[in-house]
């Protein structure tokens, strides 16, 4: 086990497919080549298919690659909770890696029995983060649902058990993503505000031209390259309070890691 214990790092998304998965999965390999044992952790993931563990358990595919971007075995405990979709109305519950029936959305999302999920969420981050270090958690979808904070397993309830520093992504490809930033933030808590220490904006796009150069496009000259780009970013951690500051932009490129709610097919993600 290394000395220098570090804080998990949980990352969270202004909405689906914003790029989370891949950038666990960055993180996980970073950690590793630091010479960290590094594992990756999400309580809750939603996909068709599912990934078997060397003991024939299910687990999410993208928690399966973050094992391996990390160098160890995946196992039950880095997703104990698998939710697969079999109907437009219902979908098959995996807790810890073994099918436990199939429930109706209302059903699931209901506040009552939420404490046995609960508790299996939480213990399997419990186990997992006696074992590794850091532990590279990953949300779910939209981290500012209202309508689901109560039922939350998986953002920023996760967050607060594991005592994990948060970092929001966010997607300026599909537009408005100063407004999704801002809302994302100060929709939660002033408690879980303070969690967020930084925020990442991803997928920015450019060209090539002729002779190999790069044309970089007129979202990332915004975001980028330019004093009106400086002075919304500044705005924006003025505006948050408890940013930190915004981190980085990141390009556009295509991966093949699975992301909640897809399985198949080149993802549009970043890294």
């Amino acid at each position: 086990m290394m000395e220098n214990r570090l804080r998990p790092i949980m990352l969270v998304g202004t909405g689906s497919d914003v790029g989370k998965s891949v950038l666990a999965t960055a993180l996980c390999r970073i950690f590793k080549q630091e010479g960290y044992s590094p594992a990756p952790f999400k309580a809750q993931n939603m996909a068709l298919n599912s990934y078997a563990t060397p003991d024939g358990l299910e687990i999410g595919r993208a928690q399966a690659v973050q094992a391996e971007a990390a160098g160890v075995p995946c196992e039950t405990d880095m997703n104990p909770l698998l939710l697969k979709p079999n109907s437009e109305h219902t979908t098959q519950v995996v807790l810890n890696g073994r099918p436990v029936g199939n429930r109706s959305a209302y059903d699931y999302f209901r506040r009552e029995g939420r404490d046995e999920l609960r508790k299996a969420v939480c213990d399997a981050y419990d186990r997992l983060s006696q074992k590794y270090n850091p532990i590279i958690l990953e949300g779910a979808g939209s981290v500012s649902e209202l309508n689901l904070r109560d039922t939350d397993l998986v953002n920023m309830s996760m967050a607060r058990h594991a005592d994990a520093n948060v970092i929001l992504v966010a997607d300026i490809d599909r537009g408005g993503v100063f407004a999704s930033v801002y809302g994302s933030i100060m929709l939660q808590t002033p408690e879980d505000r303070k969690r967020i220490k930084g925020v990442i904006i991803n997928k920015l796009q450019y060209r090539i031209c002729g002779r190999g150069q790069r044309s970089f496009s007129v979202q990332q000259m915004f975001m980028g390259k330019s004093s009106a780009y400086r002075a919304a970013k500044k705005r924006l951690e003025m505006l948050s309070h408890t940013i930190n500051q915004v981190y980085t932009s990141l390009p556009f490129q295509s991966w093949e890691v699975p992301s909640d709610h897809y399985v198949f097919g080149m993802r549009h993600i970043l890294i």
